[in-house]
């Protein structure tokens, strides 16, 4: 297994290093300091996860995020200080996996590590027929009338998660679990944001704008297919 860290301060960066190699000895750890950099190495270094600070000295994290997400999908992590829950809302709407604050603990860290692992390679399981959509859970993906929608890790655990529990509700608290294990402030404004992308993509590839509804005030469900 791989890890690329993208960190301006070499003390995370070393206790970062050090949490894995523990957790995981033979670990490849790629690291930089600069984003420029760090997108270069994304794209040649091929990591199964990457770990990024929002706060870099050439570029903000989030450009850096955004730059990956044009050529890959791998599980990004965003580390960092800021405690604001619109920096969770952005890092989330522009691809970021998970999202975690300094200081953090250790085992905190390794074990959201392996949750974003876990979601980004889905065991092999059933397929659900919904109308005239087909869900393939293990696939991440949902076809419709000869279209493909491929989902992101997070977008999947989301359309399972409503899927499993249809035509009943899923509360934000609930989806908040699945996807990061625990609530946090500014989970349920993320978690609006991470279900109107969805919807946005089910409305455009597959012309599904109704398929994901609004329990308001609760959560959400899912329509007819």
């Amino acid at each position: 297994m791989k890890t690329l860290i993208i960190e301006d301060d070499l003390s995370i960066i070393d206790l970062v290093a050090l949490t894995f190699s523990v957790a995981w000895p033979d670990i490849q750890i790629v690291r930089t300091q600069l984003g420029k950099e760090g997108i270069e190495l994304a794209e040649t270094e091929v990591p199964d996860f990457i770990i990024l600070d929002l706060g870099l000295p050439d570029m903000s994290g989030i450009e850096v995020l955004q730059e990956i997400r044009r050529f890959s999908k791998v599980p990004v992590i965003v580390l960092t200080v800021k405690k604001d829950e619109m920096d969770v809302v952005v890092a989330l709407s522009k691809g970021a996996d998970e999202f975690i604050s300094k200081p953090f603990r250790q085992m905190e860290l390794i074990s959201r590590v392996k949750n974003v692992l876990k979601r980004s390679h889905p065991s092999e399981g059933e397929v659900y027929a919904m109308g005239n959509l087909t869900y393939y859970p293990a696939l991440n993906k949902i076809e419709s009338n000869g279209h493909e929608l491929k989902l992101s890790p997070t977008e999947n655990i989301i359309f399972l998660h409503l899927a499993n529990q249809r035509p009943n509700y899923v509360t934000y608290r609930s989806l908040a679990s699945a996807i990061w294990g625990d609530e946090y402030p500014g989970c349920h404004k993320a978690i609006r944001v991470l279900v109107n992308q969805l919807r946005e993509k089910l409305a455009s590839v597959l012309n599904q704008p109704d398929l994901i509804l609004t329990k308001y005030g609760l959560g959400y469900y899912l329509g007819n297919g």
